[in-house]
């Protein structure tokens, strides 16, 4: 189904569209037909369903479109009005009831600077942006590694300070059983006897005596 033969006193389209209006078609008429209402609110140009040319206007709306189909292009853009929600709707429905649309260039500036407002494409801040996975992955690993670092400390300084500490004080400083046992595989901590922990051997020796 296209725009023109959405908008009003248009025409139902031939039997080769008749499928988009059965089961999830229905959506997508919907769709067209909110954008096309929705376009005619914006007093926007859009020729007859016969007309050989396309305006200005549905030019824009068929880059916008294309554009909205493909996150690469649009992912970073704020939804800022109506009818940007619309093309934004009718793209995503077009992409599963029939397919991707062709590629399109982005369109030059003066397009969006001929007093079509609703057209201007509004960034989302950096900010606002969710990490990139790779991004966020590395981030993880990051917060991983400060936890690690932050638990260790933590035991070892009471470690050092008490000589032997039990399960139940590790549990109270928020460093968990699981973790107490990697410290012993790691050679960090010294497995007393059950639930009670101290220093290596070896660290002793420096002066620090286990009760």
């Amino acid at each position: 189904m296209s725009l023109r033969q959405a908008m009003p006193g248009a025409e139902m389209p031939a039997k080769p569209l008749q499928h988009l209006f059965d089961k999830d078609g229905c959506a997508l008429r919907r769709a067209f037909t909110a954008l096309a209402n929705e376009a005619a609110l914006q007093r926007l140009v859009v020729f007859g369903p016969s007309s050989l040319f396309l305006s200005e206007d549905e030019l824009t709306i068929l880059s916008r479109l294309s554009q909205f189909q493909r996150p690469s292009k649009s992912g970073h853009w704020n939804i800022i009005n109506p009818l940007q929600e619309k093309m934004q709707e009718c793209a995503l429905l077009i992409e599963v009831s029939i397919g991707r649309l062709p590629a399109r260039p982005l369109l030059p500036d003066e397009y969006d600077r001929r007093g079509r407002g609703c057209f201007e494409v509004q960034l989302i801040s950096e900010e606002a942006l969710p990490p990139k996975p790779a991004a966020l992955k590395a981030l993880r690993s990051a917060e991983t590694r400060l936890a690690h670092t932050s638990h260790k400390a933590r035991a070892l300084a009471a470690v050092r300070q008490e000589g032997v500490v039990r399960t139940s004080d590790f549990g109270a400083m928020g460093i968990s059983r699981q973790y107490i046992g990697v410290l012993c595989k790691s050679g960090d901590l010294e497995r007393v006897s059950h639930g009670l922990y101290r220093l290596p051997t070896s660290s002793n020796e420096g002066g620090v005596k286990a009760a």
